[in-house]
């Protein structure tokens, strides 16, 4: 309640909170592994999180244990970071298997719920995915998280292994807008979260 109370101001951040649940609520295509990859398969691991949570710690943590390579294998940094990576959720889905899987048949996929959203419009992600556990992280800190994403938005320097000589500047402004995107990332997961019946833990 008092995060609804909190985004009733802005005006349209709890209406695009709702169309992204309503999205998750379309039963688009059903993507079918090929046999000679879903054999290679034991199970997947989707964190479902919002930016700066410190997704990019985790993911090189389970990297580093073989429970898979959790990337944003649908758009995000893929797309920027590869020129060739495909555009259609399909093709991006059977990167998430293939590309996203350690040796030890695990893959993992980082999901943002507005990612979430776009590829809802033209496939059934989870019913798609072979074995699919569900890890929700967040971060406590919202206010240091839209901080940083603000900031990383502004210098274009995601991690602290990119280079850009962009120095920061204070911007109310961005920050308002970084936290309340944060805020509507977190409010679809946990509509999603419930309507699945798929327990979370703080």
């Amino acid at each position: 309640m008092v995060v609804l109370e909190f985004l009733r101001p802005a005006g349209s951040v709890s209406a695009e909170a709702m169309i992204a649940m309503r999205l998750f609520r379309r039963r688009a295509a059903t993507v079918e592994i090929p046999p000679d990859i879903l054999s290679g398969i034991k199970a997947g691991i989707l964190v479902c999180t919002s930016p700066r949570s410190g997704s990019n710690h985790l993911a090189g943590l389970m990297a580093s244990a073989e429970l898979g390579r959790p990337l944003e294998w649908f758009g995000g940094r893929r797309l920027l970071e590869l020129p060739d990576y495909p555009r259609a959720p399909r093709a991006q889905l059977l990167r998430a298997v293939t590309d996203g899987r350690s040796s030890s048949g695990i893959y993992a996929i980082k999901l943002f719920a507005s990612q979430f959203a776009q590829v809802a419009k033209k496939l059934n992600l989870p019913a798609s995915l072979p074995n699919p556990r569900y890890v929700r992280l967040t971060r406590r800190d919202r206010l240091g998280q839209a901080i940083s994403w603000a900031r990383a938005r502004q210098t274009r320097r995601f991690r602290s292994t990119e280079i850009n000589d962009t120095p920061p500047r204070y911007d109310g402004g961005a920050i308002v807008d970084s936290l309340e995107r944060i805020l509507m990332e977190n409010l679809a997961w946990d509509g999603w979260f419930a309507k699945n019946g798929l327990p979370t833990f703080l």
